[in-house]
């Protein structure tokens, strides 16, 4: 896999509040490249969640984190329609009707000639993420997402086995690798050293008493 020298800060907004979402947004969107409508926030909003966010923020890609497992066609074609850039289907659960369903969605706005449309495969709760993640590129996912463990007792020994099994992932696919699950500051540096296309950014940065500047701190580790 070619190394990505391009690192990009996702931001997650898992708020169930729209209004402080799209504050937290606006506050930390000429820091990140990309803003993701976090599953509380898409369940408790639904479309208009895509819709506010699309007008204060037009030029930003957008992911609905949906999680989609069922109904593929159904969940993504109005997430797509409504503006956002990205949806997340849960690579491991998602069967083959799903994924179809999903591809459909995608590339019926694609075919309009409209702004970028992507997959965002979620590899959380795999039980070997390096197939899932090979499968996920063979049904169709235009990205990975992959969720480190949390850190409760996170020894040199856990962080060996992550950094293994991210690099095997790497080689294993061809598309963009994205990093999420509590990062911290110093996780980022050797991180994207292996070969990531960016880091997915929750609440380091939204629940910081200054969001902006924890923002503008991840970038520039990114730099």
């Amino acid at each position: 896999m070619t190394v990505s020298r391009s690192y990009s800060l996702q931001v997650a907004f898992d708020l169930t509040s729209q209004d402080e979402a799209l504050r937290l947004a606006r506050t930390v969107a000429a820091e990140g490249d990309r803003l993701e409508i976090g599953t509380p926030w898409l369940l408790t909003s639904g479309l208009s969640a895509i819709q506010v966010l699309k007008q204060a923020q037009p030029h930003t890609y957008i992911i609905a984190d949906c999680k989609i497992c069922d109904a593929g066609e159904k969940i993504a074609q109005p997430l797509f329609t409504t503006g956002a850039n990205a949806v997340t289907i849960i690579a491991e659960v998602a069967d083959q009707t799903t994924w179809e369903g999903v591809r459909r969605a995608r590339d019926k706005v694609r075919g309009h000639g409209v702004e970028q449309k992507n997959i965002m495969a979620d590899l959380i709760g795999s039980r070997n993420v390096v197939e899932a993640a090979q499968l996920a590129e063979r049904m169709g996912a235009d990205e990975l997402c992959v969720h480190r463990p949390r850190k409760v007792a996170f020894g040199a020994r856990q962080q060996d086995q992550e950094t293994q099994q991210l690099q095997a992932i790497l080689k294993a696919v061809h598309i963009p690798v994205y990093l999420a699950g509590g990062l911290q500051i110093e996780d980022i540096a050797p991180l994207v050293r292996l070969g990531i296309a960016g880091v997915i950014v929750g609440s380091a940065i939204t629940a910081a008493s200054d969001p902006a500047q924890a923002a503008q701190s991840f970038r520039q580790v990114l730099l």
